[in-house]
């Protein structure tokens, strides 16, 4: 599909939406780079990568530091694996969840890019000088555009102290993944990322669990990140996003441009305008004394959109 320029304003007020809230959106750092105040570099034994995270007032402990950046899928590898293939054995510790996000020509997505470069300035003083290889973004219809990734498993080390993780039935119905994975291969908390939808209840934005199967190249989401640094090849270090959370917030450009190619009629379809180290996923815990078990309503449903699976399971008032 290819992307057209109408979504950089929708992608425009989306971000502006999302960034008075949050405070960690990478557009808002760009403009305040306080957010990183609280911030440190600190090494993860287990996972071999340092994270950045955030110190507690209340205790010794820190949270990992969760980024948000709004943008249209340009790319994705989301797929469920229903069918097991000759050398999938072979591939399975490199396969990744995965999605690239551009912004095309939205101001405010520049700025993401911009404060994605401004933390990787900050990490360069964690290290050797020189040793931290240049962030860079890449190139999307000659505009930049952000890659975020999460592999499904990670070696089972022998000095590996984590707990086992269950894959969920929305990412492997099958057990495909689980079976191949054997006794080598291990799912975890870090190797998890969730799906969500946004949607419109009683004039309020929530966000309610969603399957991987729904996204599309060209919907526009909200995805939430951590950053690492991992060692390279020749004694480098680089800066890797590494994948959380995505929702869904807005696909009427992508229905629109599938709908015009199977020659149909326009939709609008919004959906909404070293110490220990934990991690909360925005879409998660947000407002935590709202969450409830609820039910879509006022928003319209289309009834050719049977493709996409209906999002189940908590939501979260923001």
């Amino acid at each position: 599909m290819h992307l057209t320029h109408p979504q950089e304003n929708t992608i425009d007020a989306l971000i502006e939406e999302r960034a008075v809230k949050d405070g960690r959106h990478l557009s808002r750092i760009e403009q305040d780079n306080t957010a990183l105040d609280n911030t440190h570099i600190t090494f993860d034994e287990d996972a071999q990568c340092w994270r950045l995270a955030s110190q507690r007032e209340d205790c010794a402990d820190a949270d990992e530091t969760i980024f948000t950046v709004t943008g249209a899928i340009e790319a994705l590898d989301l797929l469920l694996i229903l069918k097991e293939y000759p050398a999938m054995k072979d591939k399975l510790r490199f396969m990744t969840q995965k999605l690239t996000l551009t912004g095309l020509g939205s101001v405010r997505f520049k700025g993401s890019v911009e404060a994605l470069k401004e933390i990787e300035r900050t990490g360069e003083r964690e290290f050797r000088e020189g040793q931290l290889q240049g962030w860079m973004p890449t190139q999307v219809q000659g505009y930049d555009a952000i890659e975020l990734a999460n592999r499904y498993f990670r070696p089972r080390g022998k000095d590996y102290h984590g707990e086992e993780h269950a894959l969920s039935d929305e990412v492997d119905p099958k057990g495909i993944l689980k079976r191949n994975a054997g006794s080598h291969l291990i799912h975890t908390k870090d190797n998890e990322v969730l799906y969500f939808r946004g949607i419109i209840e009683k004039g309020k934005k929530k966000y309610i669990k969603a399957k991987p199967q729904i996204f599309r190249i060209g919907d526009i989401v909200e995805a939430q990140c951590s950053i690492v640094f991992i060692k390279a090849k020749g004694g480098d270090i680089r800066m890797k996003l590494v994948l959380r959370a995505i929702a869904l917030v807005n696909y009427e450009h992508s229905m629109n441009a599938d709908r015009a190619r199977k020659g149909g009629v326009e939709w609008e379809g919004n959906y909404a305008s070293a110490p220990k180290v934990k991690r909360k996923i925005g879409f998660e815990y947000e407002d935590e004394e709202d969450v409830a078990e609820g039910k879509r309503q006022h928003i319209e449903v289309n009834e050719g959109d049977k493709g996409r699976e209906k999002g189940e399971g908590m939501v979260v008032e923001e």
